[in-house]
């Protein structure tokens, strides 16, 4: 998100009701449609983009090109002439016709190189001009707003190659077909002129008949070999990023022995460039084929336009060096004209290759256009979603089909409905619950809501994961299911209350219970001993696996595992009616998503501050997932980090720590409560690229995964994020070198900061380490966080960095495992892996060592 500087930023979900689920897949296809749908409002296909990518370059260039373009044709066409002149002067044996000719062909030939070379410097200016705005232009775009994170990979492929390569040979392509058809309609008319004057009329229709075969051969050929070229290009991208991965993980494929493997996805990638470009062949051969004929077939159609006037007595008695003159200068005209015809004919190979070129170019700006038109806060909901979205479709292709008749659909924020026909030997009872439903042809209903929490008793089961506070979860287990049942409920009513007023019968099962809820108003009892399993039922219709908690079986969801509260109805309507009452009834459901409050936490309300100041972040009622689905942390009470504050994350891995980090960054949203926090680009009021002793740095990320910065200088990648260090003398830069532990780096490089290196090669994961913490002690934010920021170091050396944190007074949340960490800050919040969590203070009795 784009802040302010200096501002704090409020990340809030529905404040109101403390309820407000993620984004599902609806939702993200509405963001993304209504954003593309500004994109087209105006134009739409290859001449938009095409015309946004020229106009880059100023339209003084293109003029000045269009002048030397149309000079060159005014002075080609006197160069012609001259040939004409010469056989004048052998035919009359005049020694001075000869010298006034050669004197003339002098000035023309000189006048043409001088012409022709301005034309073709021009033509390289304006691929200079344009790539260098194309450039600078996807720069801007592609660094701005993190969008080289926001990027959807799948949509836009390789935006490194479109912007390194394809804008290169973009520009240098559309040069050449501009230098071309900006003169081809004053060459053509030019010359159409001066054929009609030697030839006729019927010359002239000869060769514009000529034209127009070329334009419908071509035609054929141009519109696939564009489509093929931009395939190559995707291909070659993807070709040379497997290079590029490779590269950067030379030495863990190494250690791995991990090469012949390597090789492979190598070929496998290369074969399909082979395999594309052998087809780009091919319609390269067509296409060049079909301009060779053309060629030739116009050289024939020079002499039969020639011949017209020759032959019908224009030139009967006349002097045979006149006859010698106008054969040439009519050749010239007729092969000048036909040769622009040709040339035109040609742009189509040229062309083809633009267009590909230009689709990529084009895509690439419009992504960024839709990402910049988007609502920022909303990226990472349609980031998740578009996760969620993947995941849905591998679980329909691994749904049970025996008896489903419509796959789970979505009908609320988080609940999914399927339809399925009974079976009879399955157990499910379903006719003896409901003894007055008319005839046997029922259909059963299944319905999954997403929980916010596991609702499997884990503490009894063999899997290890034991809560620390049962009661705790106990309260907000019974909360979120009661809460789930409240909104089961209200969606049953709304479909019986529509398959009712249709004429057809319909009533819910009380997941509780097993027994009928009575919406259908029926007065009959079920058949003793008769109750309806939901397990069994989706375990039986959907295939879903069914896990042992102890207590009682579960539903384990293929995305929400067992996060599940599962819910059925069953009624007599046809699969259609059904259909249109999911639409009605999930209207009413959103409306009582909206309504409806979670009151989970009220009985567990508890605030924790840690620091003495003014507050650097706040969360409140705060809940998320990780990116697999799996709930990470459920219904956090207001959690208060203050000027001097500091907090420890810990958990098993793949808990969602790391993730946590994430929300903090504005890059993973919370599907519940609120986040109020500092943004990590806020700076002081003066801004710049620069920082300096006086930049107000608010909040500095030390990500799991150390990144450098592009900088080949120690100074360059000590002012990472910033470009670079002013006002920070040499003395007090290696002072904060030597306290981090970099004395070896430092006697390397002789104690100069401005020394160039491949400090990615050169240093270890722990001296990584040890620069990011001196990132942190020169721009000293008023909050660090840190997610593992010292897993590579020994302890005393992370207890040593630590203590330089605490004597600088900077606010810290860190993530990490060691329990050595727990003394440097104030407050634990510990992650159980499955929404549970647990907060332990030094103020309180229990053992906070302990509690690591």
């Amino acid at each position: 998100m784009e802040i302010a500087p200096g501002r704090s930023t409020a990340i809030a979900v529905d404040n109101a009701s403390e309820q407000q689920p993620l984004l599902n897949v609806e939702d993200v296809v509405g963001i993304r449609n209504e954003v593309d749908g500004r994109a087209r409002g105006h134009e739409s296909g290859l001449v938009r983009k095409l015309w946004r990518c020229a106009k880059m370059v100023h339209w003084t260039w293109h003029a000045g090109l269009m002048i030397a373009s149309v000079a060159n044709v005014l002075v080609g066409a006197q160069v012609g002439k001259v040939a004409g002149n010469f056989y004048e002067a052998f035919g009359k044996q005049d020694g001075r016709l000869f010298r006034n000719a050669l004197v003339m062909a002098g000035g023309w030939y000189t006048l043409c190189v001088l012409v022709a070379s301005t034309r073709d410097f021009l033509a390289e200016y304006v691929a200079l001009r344009a790539r260098i705005s194309l450039t600078e232009l996807g720069h801007r775009k592609y660094c701005r707003s993190k969008n080289f994170y926001w990027m959807d990979k799948n949509r836009v492929d390789n935006p490194d190659q479109r912007i390194a390569s394809d804008i290169a040979a973009w520009a240098d392509s559309f040069a050449e077909v501009l230098k071309v058809s900006i003169a081809s309609p004053f060459t053509i008319l030019y010359y159409s002129v001066l054929v009609y004057q030697y030839a006729g009329s019927t010359s002239v229709l000869l060769v514009y008949g000529f034209f127009v075969l070329g334009i419908l051969v071509q035609r054929t050929i141009v519109s696939p070999t564009a489509k093929v070229v931009s395939n190559q290009e995707r291909m070659e991208g993807n070709f040379r990023a497997k290079h590029v991965h490779l590269t950067d993980a030379a030495e863990i494929v190494a250690i791995h022995d991990g090469g012949e493997t390597e090789k492979v996805a190598l070929e496998e990638s290369f074969k399909q460039v082979a395999s594309n470009q052998r087809l780009l062949m091919f319609w390269h051969l067509l296409l060049g084929a079909c301009t060779k004929v053309l060629e030739y077939v116009g050289a024939a159609l020079n002499y039969i336009c020639v011949a017209i006037p020759v032959f019908a007595g224009k030139f009967a008695g006349q002097n045979p060096a006149e006859v010698s003159k106008f054969v040439s200068n009519a050749s010239f005209a007729n092969l000048s004209l036909i040769y622009s015809f040709t040339e035109v004919l040609d742009l189509g190979k040229q062309f083809s290759t633009l267009a590909g070129l230009t689709r990529r170019v084009g895509d690439l700006l419009e992504h960024f256009d839709n990402l910049q038109e988007s609502d920022r806060e909303d990226r990472p909901l349609v980031k998740e979603a578009l996760l969620r979205r993947e995941k849905q479709e591998e679980i329909k292709k691994g749904l049970k089909k025996d008896y489903l008749l419509l796959a789970p659909t979505t009908v609320g924020k988080r609940m999914e409905a399927s339809v399925h026909s009974i079976p009879k030997h399955e157990g499910l009872n379903v006719h003896s619950i409901f003894p007055d439903a008319p005839g046997n042809d029922l259909l059963l209903i299944l319905t999954n809501q997403e929980a916010a929490l596991d609702l499997a008793p884990r503490w009894a089961s063999g899997s290890g994961a034991v809560f620390r506070n049962h009661d705790s979860w106990s309260i907000r287990a019974s909360a979120e299911m009661d809460h789930l049942l409240e909104l089961f409920l209200l969606w049953a009513k709304g479909m019986c209350m529509y398959l009712h007023s249709r004429g057809y019968w319909a009533d819910a099962i009380d997941p509780t219970t097993g027994f009928a809820f009575g919406l259908a108003g029926s007065q009959g009892r079920p058949v003793a001993g008769s109750k309806f399993d939901e397990v069994t039922a989706a375990h039986t219709l959907l295939g879903y696996p069914v896990e042992f908690c102890g207590v009682a079986p579960v539903i384990s969801h293929p995305m929400w595992g067992t996060c599940c509260y599962p819910a059925s109805m069953a009624t007599a309507a046809p699969l259609q009616v059904i259909q249109d009452a999911f639409e009605e009834a999930s209207t009413a459901l959103s409306t009582a998503e909206a309504a409806c409050t979670h009151s989970a936490h009220s009985e567990l309300e508890h605030d924790w501050e840690t620091g003495n100041g003014l507050p650097l972040l706040t969360l409140h009622q705060a809940s998320y997932r990780t990116p697999s689905g799996n709930p990470a942390l459920f219904d956090l009470s207001r959690l208060t980090v203050k000027e001097n504050g500091s907090l420890l994350i810990t958990g098993p891995s793949g808990c969602g720590k790391s993730t946590f980090v994430k929300v903090l960054a504005g890059l993973w949203p919370l599907s519940n409560g609120s986040l109020v926090g500092l943004s990590s680009s806020s700076r002081s009021s003066e801004g710049g690229p620069s920082v300096s002793p006086s930049t107000v740095v608010d909040v500095l990320y030390v990500p799991q995964d150390v990144y450098l910065g592009p900088g080949r200088t120690l100074r360059s990648i000590l002012s990472y994020p910033f470009r670079t260090l002013e006002g920070f003398d040499d003395t007090t830069i290696l002072g904060v070198l030597r306290d981090v532990g970099l004395l070896t780096v430092l006697n390397r490089m002789q104690g100069n900061l401005d020394a160039e290196a491949a400090w990615d090669s050169i240093l270890s994961p722990g001296q990584k380490q040890r620069i990011l913490f001196a990132r942190i002690l020169l721009q000293v934010p008023k909050l660090a966080v840190l997610d593992e920021g010292t897993s590579a170091l020994p302890e005393k050396d992370e207890e040593g960095l630590y203590e330089l944190l605490c004597k600088k007074g900077i606010a810290r949340i860190s993530v990490g495992h060691r329990p050595a960490l727990a003394k440097f800050h104030d407050l634990l919040l510990h992650f159980h892996g499955n929404g549970s969590w647990d907060i332990q203070s030094k103020q309180t009795p229990r053992d906070f060592q302990q509690f690591t």
